[in-house]
């Protein structure tokens, strides 16, 4: 395997591979490299090989925390440490074994947060910082047991936040587990803590978006002052595409002539690249959009921020005002003010997409493809349950028969 001298700027431009991960090694200290994953998240890491011959890799961090040349001279200290018979891996370890569930957590972030998408970290460090870690942090995580996350779990008040934060401390003790480093960890205490027929039942929300409710919107939209919000909302409409990977498209990934859609691996949730066809009404709003670009600009983003350079990250204000002035809001009190919030989220758009190919007659598959999902069971929640259709059918039955009814 080639090796390169790494630096920052190769360090930031290794390509991700499809699955899995895959290291880049320095030419300058052995066992010295990047990790990079199919996430796209990069680490320093080193590996080596014990005085006993077990081999080991130790990550040293993230490429977005470290400079290239202070991580190779960490890794060649943890070089001469393990030429003098230590192993690093194993004292961090040792460290380890009486640690709290804070400083499990501190670990946790720095080993398995590079691999996460930043919502997911996002929401994760949230329900850590809320519930996990005001309930548990103090404990040593070899003491965590069962009726510790029960009373954890019963504290929190929003049965989804419970759960949730019931989930991402499971996450915690598997990683723990996995690792095999944190002594006196060996079971899960979450596992059978809260049973799942006992765990909160969460209301299942109803799709708020209808046919009936497209003119409004397309109106609204007509009406709308921020015109390029108004037209990342119009593509998402019309594609049913995540918002992160509509806000980060950039022309290079559309085929106007054939009429496609191509989004990288490290756009797409699924980290693997995701390529989809364009109607007639998407393919031309497409062609507007790059007829009414600003050629001087020279921008690569379809909706570039005017302010950083880089592409457009926020649409909360424009999609209320649309909400708003197509009727789709309800009112909240808050204190002694009344204010109107809308009733659909952004999101609900690639519902009301999926529900509407579904409709059209496409096979579950071609709309899982076209969703970008890895199981059929992810788009099952995207559309209409088999009751629905169900009635949907009876109903359409039944109308046939209304003269009939009972007098």
């Amino acid at each position: 395997m080639a090796k390169v001298v790494i630096t920052d700027t190769i360090a930031r431009k290794l390509d991700a591979p499809e699955t899995g991960n895959k290291i880049t090694y320095d030419a300058r200290v052995p066992g010295f490299g990047v990790r990079v994953t199919a996430s796209g998240a990069r680490s320093f890491v080193i590996n080596y090989r014990t005085k006993g011959g077990r081999e080991r890799r130790y990550t040293i961090g993230r490429v977005e925390d470290w400079r290239a040349t202070d991580a190779r001279a960490k890794a060649k200290e943890l070089r001469q440490k393990v030429d003098a018979g230590g192993d690093p891996l194993q004292s961090e370890r040792d460290v380890r074994a009486a640690a709290t569930v804070k400083e499990a957590w501190t670990w946790f972030e720095e080993s398995y947060f590079p691999e996460l998408r930043p919502a997911t970290r996002a929401d994760y460090k949230r329900l850590a910082n809320m519930y996990v870690l005001p309930s548990l942090g103090g404990m040593k995580a070899a003491d965590v047991r069962q009726e510790h996350i029960r009373a954890m779990y019963r504290g929190i008040e929003s049965p989804y936040r419970a759960n949730r934060a019931l989930a991402v401390t499971s996450k915690l003790f598997a990683e723990m587990i996995a690792d095999g480093g944190f002594i006196g960890v060996a079971t899960n205490p979450v596992k059978h803590a809260i049973p799942a027929r006992k765990r909160h039942k969460e209301a299942k929300r109803e799709a708020p978006l209808g046919t009936e409710h497209i003119a409004p919107l397309l109106a609204a939209l007509a009406g709308e002052q921020d015109k390029q919000g108004a037209n990342v909302i119009r593509l998402l409409m019309l594609t049913g595409a995540r918002r992160g990977e509509t806000l980060k498209a950039q022309w290079n990934q559309f085929d106007l002539d054939k009429g496609f859609w191509t989004k990288p691996s490290h756009h797409t949730k699924q980290n693997k690249e995701h390529r989809i066809a364009l109607s007639g009404a998407a393919l031309t709003l497409m062609k507007q959009l790059w007829n009414q670009r600003d050629q001087e600009a020279e921008s690569d983003w379809v909706f570039p921020s005017g302010r950083t350079g880089a592409h457009r990250t926020e649409l909360k204000a424009t999609w209320r005002r649309v909400c708003i002035a197509a009727g789709l809001v309800k009112e909240e009190t808050r204190g002694e003010r009344v204010v109107l919030k809308p009733v659909a989220r952004l999101h609900d758009l690639r519902h009301f997409y999926a529900s509407n190919l579904v409709a059209s007659g496409a096979h579950l598959t071609v709309v899982q493809d076209m969703l970008g999902h890895t199981t059929p069971d992810i788009t099952r929640r995207y559309i209409k349950t088999k009751e629905d259709a169900q009635r949907e059918a009876a109903n359409a039955v039944g109308d046939l028969f209304k003269e009939g009814a009972a007098q």
